[in-house]
């Protein structure tokens, strides 16, 4: 079984809505680059998808990865996690 493999494009847009100023953050999935959908991720009742600080990040390519594993002892398989982004070149 492959590594999933979430790539997408970080991209930040500020405009002017009804006098407000309204600054807007956006991860978009870039389907070629990618062997898995942003709903393998976020379905995953173990996982909070908000956890990722997307506007301590600059605009460009990432790769979403898992990190901070932690491990169940009777099993040795990966059962907590973090989620963060990577720079993808």
């Amino acid at each position: 079984m492959a590594e999933l493999t979430i790539i997408g494009r970080l991209t930040t847009q500020r405009f002017m809505h009804n006098g407000r100023l309204v600054e807007s953050r956006e991860f978009r999935l870039l389907k070629r680059r990618s062997n898995g959908e942003l709903r393998d991720i976020i379905m995953d009742p173990c996982v909070d998808i908000y956890q990722i600080n997307f506007s301590a990040f600059e605009d460009g390519l990432y790769e979403i990865i898992t990190t901070n594993h932690g491990y169940c002892l009777e099993s040795g398989l990966v059962d907590d996690y973090e989620l963060t982004l990577q720079e993808v070149e």
